[in-house]
Parts: C-alpha cells; structure tokens; sequence
C-alpha cells in the first residue's frame, strides 16, 4: 500500500451536506464522527457504528485498489493518491444530477457523465 506522509493518516473520507461537513472518518482514530450538531442530535450510535464499519470496509477495498493500480501501471509503491468523489445535486425543476469522479494521483481516472432523476410523488 502506499506510504502516507508524517502524521497523515493513510486513509480519509468526509461527508457533506450543501458544503457542510457532516461525517470524518480516517485510519489513525478508526472511527466515524459527526462533525456537525444537528448530526450528532439526531443519530444514534448504531448510525456511527455502521459509518465507522463503512469507513474501515472502504479503507480495504481502496487500498486493495492502489495496489492493484501500481502492479496495473509497473509504478513503484511511493506515496501515490487515490481520490473518490460523488453526490446528487437537487435542480431548479426537482429533478436531481448524480456524479461520480475517480483521480488518481491527481489526475481524472474515471469520471461518470451526470446522471439525472426526477422525483415525483
């Protein structure tokens, strides 16, 4: 696996809400945290067990995937960065637009065109 800097943890992910953040998770403290209040009112620990289970499933399976990156492109086991991105965005009409985007060492990898849904009811 590839060999964070001092005091960087190996792995992170966040969660936000309209640019927010809600939700931490990272290798060092091996738990997901609320990082907003009304989050933290409103879920129960069992919510913050599943997060924390989700953030250590993901920790494998990312770095699993750099691994198999580097044998992939025959590249040395540096410090390489492997970066997810995903979310909806809520349009003017009530419709919504998803995203996917995958770098990897700073560079587009995957990126999936947006895709649309609308919500009736």
């Amino acid at each position: 696996a590839s060999e964070p800097s001092p005091g960087v943890p190996e792995f992170v992910f966040v969660g936000y809400v309209d640019r927010n953040l809600i939700v931490h998770y990272d290798s060092e403290k091996g738990r997901a945290v609320p990082r907003a209040d009304w989050v933290a009112a409103n879920l129960d620990q069992q919510y913050w067990n599943e997060e924390t289970q989700n953030g250590q499933n993901s920790q494998e399976m990312n770095r699993v995937d750099l691994d198999t990156l580097q044998e992939c492109y025959n590249q040395s086991r540096r410090a390489r960065t492997l970066q997810f991105m995903f979310g909806c965005d809520l349009l003017e009409d009530n419709s919504t637009r998803g995203y996917w985007q995958t770098t990897y060492d700073g560079r587009d990898f995957i990126h999936q065109f947006p895709f649309y849904h609308v919500w009736s009811g």
